[in-house]
């Protein structure tokens, strides 16, 4: 059964360090809501994956946090090439302070190669990697609220050095795969993406970093019902991603 989960359900629910990864927030990933809102975001995302694989019934998503093989179990084998993985708690010992869900192809580790829902909450300014290029919240996400973002990012350099150590491809065919995500995001930017978003979407390419990224209107938590603008925004997204990541995990590129 698919949880049911309320914007009001996650109020009062703020890690002590919003800002990072820190031992403080293991009561706040070890509350039952850290699970909850995983598997409520990867439902979202399974309502956009099971019509593209052309599944009338939407069937519950299947998590995974650690990743032990070469190649993942993908959602439907070769029908839908990819999987579904949701944030680890505890990365590196150290407690999370964000909830997130990927999408990734199932040849890459999801670090590396995403289609993601990132949330943030009280205090956080979403400014986690300050090295990165991307945009951090002003002002900072303000109380009984929640933040998320959605959105696409490819790490070149990461992919080859999953490739080296786990798929061992070809180094040409993994720089077709990180141009193929670039493509995609040629493509993303023709979505008018006002529908569900009050500002333009970031876009960052460069020879490894891709990034696009969408934050969507902030979501009170005294509130009995969600805002539209993620179901809006995977709507919008989801072919054309699932599309290149499939490409991806098949090897239909050639370098």
């Amino acid at each position: 059964m698919v949880v049911k989960l309320y914007p009001t359900d996650l109020k009062g629910w703020v890690p002590p360090n919003p800002l990072g990864h820190d031992k403080k927030n293991e009561p706040w990933v070890e509350d039952i809501r850290f699970s909850q809102l995983a598997e409520f975001h990867s439902h979202l995302f399974m309502q956009n994956i099971a019509p593209w694989i052309g599944w009338k019934n939407v069937p519950l998503a299947d998590n995974k946090v650690a990743l032990h093989k070469r190649r993942q179990d993908g959602i439907a084998g070769r029908a839908g090439p990819f999987y579904i993985r949701e944030s680890p708690s505890k990365p590196n010992g150290f407690a999370s302070f964000k909830r997130y869900v990927q999408v990734a192809p199932w040849n890459y580790h999801a670090n590396f190669c995403q289609f993601y829902i990132e949330s943030f909450f009280e205090g956080a300014d979403a400014n986690d990697e300050p090295e990165s290029k991307k945009p951090y919240l002003d002002p900072v996400v303000q109380p009984n609220e929640m933040v998320t973002f959605v959105g696409i990012y490819c790490g070149r350099k990461e992919m080859l050095d999953w490739n080296a150590e786990v798929m061992e491809l070809d180094e040409d065919v993994v720089y077709a795969h990180h141009d193929r995500i670039n493509e995609l995001i040629y493509e993303l930017e023709k979505i008018d993406c006002s529908k569900f978003s009050s500002s333009p979407p970031f876009v960052h390419t460069d020879d490894d970093e891709i990034r696009f990224r969408i934050q969507l209107p902030r979501q009170s938590l005294n509130q009995e019902t969600w805002n539209e603008d993620l179901q809006l925004a995977l709507k919008a997204l989801s072919k054309l991603v699932l599309d290149a990541f499939a490409d991806i995990a098949l090897e239909r590129i050639s370098p």
